[in-house]
């Protein structure tokens, strides 16, 4: 997990201090504190959705706090503060990307035996099931979502049958 964020935000001319603090043994034990006072997390709230996406206040005015895997940012008057993009809220996870999510957990189970061809389809497995979730769930029109899915899903399957070919 990645270290201590920390962002300043300004409100009515003051400076806030904003801190997230992760914890690598527990997604659920990560910190978030304004000015030093811990905002409550609410894990729950992030069911369907691929990421947690969280109101709170700094000084009256409302925040959001977001995080989508190991990424966090923060957004105040519709602007991420870290990252100076437009901030859209997370949408609920699309139904129909369950079959990309999934596509590649079976490159692991279609390997053909070795030390490398047991831990390069996991690792192919892993990183197309991250990429399809990322798109999936980003503010993209949902046909773009859908092309690109496939698209990582046929690239998986290519280098994985690539890999098998020279492998052999």
């Amino acid at each position: 997990m990645a270290k201590t964020m920390e962002w300043t935000v300004n409100v009515n001319g003051k400076d806030h201090r904003v801190v997230f603090v992760p914890n690598q043994m527990s997604f659920t034990k990560h910190e978030l504190k304004v000015d030093g006072r811990k905002v409550e997390l609410n894990f729950k709230s992030m069911k369907g959705k691929a990421g947690l996406d969280q109101k709170f206040k700094i000084a009256g005015k409302e925040a959001h706090f977001v995080l989508i895997g190991s990424r966090a940012d923060v957004a105040v008057d519709g602007i991420y503060v870290g990252s100076g993009k437009a901030y859209t809220p997370i949408e609920k996870f699309p139904q129909w990307s369950i079959l990309f999510v999934l596509a590649p957990l079976l490159i692991p189970f279609i390997r053909l035996g070795g030390t490398v061809t047991i831990f390069a389809p996991i690792a192919l497995a892993l990183i197309g099931m991250i990429l399809n979730i990322r798109f999936a769930s980003s503010a993209l029109q949902t046909k773009y979502k859908v092309l690109i899915c496939i698209l990582i899903t046929a690239l998986l399957w290519s280098a994985h049958a690539a890999l098998a070919y020279f492998i052999q």
